[in-house]
């Protein structure tokens, strides 16, 4: 009990830093949604990574001289945004200049959003820079932009964004675009290479799906299969997966994934247990592909009426249980009327 007790304490810590460090407000509507969602776990602590690109051959200079304002496509499959990780290292001394990381719906836009940092966080390691925002909304599937621009700094002494180059398309949702000192953006390439992308992540605040609705019959006869259908509705219309329990000690581990509001079937044999009796309940609970928050439980009690013609000694059909191999046929007529 104690142990359960401090990690709901830590959990809620955890949660409750998050929530100021990005400045969220406590009457945000998007946050209230959270917790007013019936599925939410808050054992999920912490927004979820939604898109990425961690590979890396090499990197551009963010600084005032040459290519300075780079940006990197994306489309998220969340619809909110409150982190982005950058990876960086510096050049040489840059003099601790700013960096700023600002989110367009287009290029040449308008930013809906922008965070400004000190460079002195960057170190000549490579690393992870965080950029954190108040809640953006996003459209899931649309097109966005991250713009970085810095205000010092040359390419020989500056804070480098790290990408990767190559044949091969490693994020296809999006491509690497340069700025010759506000002048006219271009797709950002490699020499000799097709395809380039700086390194990301972006975060944002996972929502779990509805709770199923679980509809099929609720009196079945033993030995005969059933269909049961499953259905539940993702908040960004993300691919959803279901755990079932079928409440005979036989379950089904994260099937999927499905369309969100897709209805799916499923058949099921029930079989009589003596132990189990003659009901059965059936759980289900839905996730997204993200991997965010698990739904609440839905429920559906099945029964097995029996049609009870026989008047059997309970004595004698334990007898019958213990003994397996003795009169097979009369076992199984029996225990099905007992």
């Amino acid at each position: 009990m104690n142990n359960k007790i401090m990690s709901i304490f830590v959990c809620t810590l955890i949660i409750s830093t998050a929530f100021s460090m990005v400045g969220i407000a406590k009457n945000n509507e998007v946050i209230k949604k959270a917790f007013a969602n019936p599925g939410y776990n808050i054992y999920n602590c912490g927004p979820t990574l939604d898109q990425k690109q961690d590979r890396c051959e090499g990197g551009w200079c963010v600084c005032d001289g040459g290519f300075s304002w780079f940006a990197q496509a994306f489309r998220p499959a969340l619809s909110n945004l409150v982190q982005i990780e950058l990876r960086m290292w510096k050049i040489a001394d840059p003099n601790d200049y700013d960096l700023t990381l600002s989110i367009r719906d287009s290029l040449d836009g308008d930013d809906i959003a922008s965070k400004t940092i000190n460079g002195s966080v960057v170190s000549s390691r490579l690393q992870w820079i965080l950029f954190e925002f108040e809640i953006i909304n996003l459209t899931p599937g649309e097109t966005y932009y991250m713009v970085i621009r810095g205000n010092g700094g040359n390419d020989n002494a500056g804070y480098v964004w790290c990408g990767y180059w190559g044949d091969e398309d490693v994020y296809p949702d999006g491509e690497a675009w340069d700025n010759a000192v506000g002048g006219k953006w271009t797709v950002r390439t490699a020499s000799g290479y097709e395809f380039f992308d700086f390194c990301f992540r972006t975060y944002g605040w996972n929502y779990a799906p509805s709770i199923p609705v679980i509809d099929g019959p609720t009196s079945v006869k033993t030995e005969e299969e059933n269909r049961y259908i499953f259905n539940s509705t993702d908040p960004e219309g993300n691919p959803v997966y279901y755990f079932v329990d079928w409440g005979d000690n036989t379950t089904i581990n994260w099937m999927g994934p499905y369309h969100s509001g897709e209805a799916v079937s499923i058949n099921h044999t029930f079989y009589y247990s003596r132990e189990l009796g003659n009901a059965r309940i059936i759980r289900a609970k839905a996730k997204d592909r993200l991997g965010g928050g698990e739904s609440d439980w839905a429920t559906l009690e099945v029964s097995m009426p029996k049609n009870k013609i026989l008047n059997i000694n309970p004595l004698f059909l334990q007898f019958l249980e213990n003994h397996p191999h003795m009169f097979p046929i009369l076992q199984k007529i029996l225990l099905n009327l007992g």
